[in-house]
């Protein structure tokens, strides 16, 4: 249990960046206006997953 509470910062921050590279994986691919494919797809799932993980 002991290990499992030292490593919930790394996978947090796993977590978060992986919603976020998924997000710019389809940001990449879009050709509607970057910023708010920016902001559909990376900040705001990447902000959502960080508040809820906390």
């Amino acid at each position: 249990m002991t290990r499992l509470r030292h490593h919930r910062g790394a996978a947090a921050v796993t977590l978060v960046a992986y919603a976020a590279v998924v997000g710019a994986a389809r940001f990449l691919m879009a050709d509607d206006d970057p910023r708010r494919v920016l902001i559909t797809y990376v900040i705001a799932p990447a902000g959502l997953t960080a508040v809820v993980r906390v």
